[in-house]
């Protein structure tokens, strides 16, 4: 059985809700996939090495052009935004929807410090589009940790 991972409570105050909506309405109401390439490109210029870690991704020479990253990164955003979306949900329903990704992510032998190293490749893209106070900011890694903790613990599961 894999290492055991602690299930974080994926219950954020309504003011972190409240900063995590109000950013992320902003991010998403404008070129909300190039935002997505733009993550993807940011996560590939700082680690080359983690493009081979996407099947689809895998020896592409200009891969920030692709088609294939266009498609990739229209999927992470359509997931962000269905965790902010889901934040009034039940903790049920993120869970299920942890479930989910931890299927999809497992079998690409991710780690946690694969995660660890995009969290601020992923804030500072936020960070150029839109002004982000520092409580906001707190809000968004309270968020990206919980959902990062809580799909290891899923993927533990999975073994």
């Amino acid at each position: 059985m894999g290492a055991a991972f602690t299930i974080t409570k994926l219950d954020f105050s309504d003011d972190q809700k409240a900063d995590i909506k109000s950013t992320w309405e902003t991010l998403y109401s404008g070129n909300k996939f190039q935002l997505g390439v733009e993550l993807m490109a940011n996560l590939f210029k700082a680690h080359p090495d983690y493009q081979d870690l996407f099947p689809s991704l895998k020896g592409i020479p200009d891969v920030a052009g692709s088609n294939e990253l266009r498609g990739h990164a229209i999927r992470v955003i359509t997931g962000i935004n269905n965790f902010v979306d889901a934040l009034d949900e039940e903790e049920e329903v993120m869970r299920e929807m942890l479930h989910n990704m931890a299927r999809s992510h497992k079998p690409r032998k991710l780690t946690k410090t694969h995660f660890n190293e995009f969290a601020p490749i992923l804030l500072e893209t936020f960070e150029k589009k839109v002004d982000m106070s520092s409580k906001a900011r707190d809000a968004w890694i309270a968020l990206y940790y919980s959902i990062v903790d809580n799909l290891f613990a899923e993927m533990a599961k999975l073994d």
